[in-house]
């Protein structure tokens, strides 16, 4: 379970994200609509717990979607003053707590490579029609190319080399780690598999592959290209 989605560090959005559905439940008498948001809200959460191991942040984006609904509904709910006040001001909090965190990575990331530089760099270097594996970080670099190939999991990736499937492969060392590709936050699913995945392609692709000029970035590391002619 992701230490940053459950965890302390946003300890607060978490209370009010589920202290809202909470609330909505309970609420269920006075506005049946909001109850049952509310109650949608919070099975979601019950059964992802359930049934996802380990808890992907994607999932809690629904529970998410039905926090703000309900918000919302509350907010405009007919309260006495004190509580009304109380509510405004925890939502006020939650909406700060959330600016906050989102300015404290731009801030961190400013002066990283801007991705459509690094995307545009990467493809100017490879043909159109070449059949491309990459890490999913650079997918959107090769949206003109017929086939790409995101792997998140090492099975399968010796046997589409091994089928001459892949023409060109694009990979970084600095994202083979155990950070993940949407979040860019450590993640234990991806301590092993990243790594695996970039051990067997860069393997296979200084074997029977040609090297073409690296990209230097920052903040996605030197991005190596490897142009393949099949296994001889």
């Amino acid at each position: 379970m992701p230490a940053y989605t459950l965890g302390g560090k946003r300890l607060y959005i978490l209370m009010f994200e589920i202290g809202v559905l909470v609330a909505a439940v309970m609420r269920y008498r006075r506005d049946p609509l909001t109850g049952l948001l509310g109650l949608i809200g919070l099975s979601w959460f019950a059964i992802a717990l359930g049934i996802l191991t380990p808890f992907f942040r994607w999932a809690f984006s629904v529970v998410l979607v039905f926090s703000l609904l309900v918000a919302g509904r509350l907010l405009s709910a007919e309260w006495c003053a004190t509580v009304r006040r109380a509510v405004w001001a925890l939502t006020m909090v939650y909406a700060v707590n959330n600016v906050a965190g989102d300015v404290y990575v731009l801030g961190r990331d400013a002066e990283n490579s801007p991705y459509g530089a690094v995307a545009q760099a990467l493809d100017d270097k490879i043909p159109d029609s070449a059949r491309v594996l990459t890490q999913l970080e650079f997918w959107f670099a090769f949206q003109r190319n017929p086939v790409v190939y995101t792997p998140l999991w090492s099975d399968g990736v010796s046997q589409l080399l091994a089928d001459n499937k892949v023409d060109v492969v694009v990979l970084s060392r600095a994202l083979a780690g155990d950070v993940s590709p949407t979040t860019g936050q450590k993640e234990r699913l991806y301590g092993h598999e990243y790594g695996r995945i970039y051990a067997t392609a860069s393997s296979y692709a200084r074997r029977y592959g040609k090297s073409v000029e690296p990209v230097a970035t920052r903040g996605y590391g030197e991005v190596e290209i490897w142009t393949l002619s099949g296994r001889r």
